[in-house]
């Protein structure tokens, strides 16, 4: 799903290279990526994101989505301060559009694992630092 790059208020903010973290409690998962902001006035910055929310199960699509997403941190150099909460914002405004509609992963119907999986697959959740898939029996 990324690199992502979304263009909003004349601003251009492209997201890349996430990485996973299990760590949060209460079903929680966060997501760290690179940011990069072009704007006007020569405006280029660069640096790291935070993003928190929840994953649930889609059954009928097979597909796993990023749900709730809210941008808890954002470190971007060469980006003057007064500019930050205009950044934070566009990137708020993108991750609640695309990662609540576009699956972050997708289970195939060409494979028996994945048949299986979808049809067994009720929920997924985050415990104890791991991805806890549960199926019916």
């Amino acid at each position: 799903m990324m690199p992502l790059e979304k263009k909003k208020y004349l601003m251009t903010v492209v997201l890349s290279n996430p990485v996973v973290d299990l760590t949060r409690g209460n079903n929680e998962i966060a997501m760290f990526c690179h940011i990069d902001v072009f704007a006007p006035g020569a405006i280029k910055g660069s640096g790291m994101g935070k993003i928190s929310g929840t994953l649930s199960y889609d059954s009928d699509m097979g597909a796993i989505f990023f749900n709730n997403p809210e941008v808890v941190s954002l470190q971007i150099r060469h980006v003057p301060e007064k500019y930050i909460p205009g950044v934070k914002k566009v990137i708020q405004m993108v991750v609640n559009k695309f990662l609540t509609k576009h699956p972050v992963y997708r289970l195939k119907a060409d494979t028996l694992k994945h048949k299986v999986a979808r049809l067994t697959l009720t929920t997924i959740k985050v415990e104890n630092k791991k991805l806890l898939l549960v199926f019916r029996v």
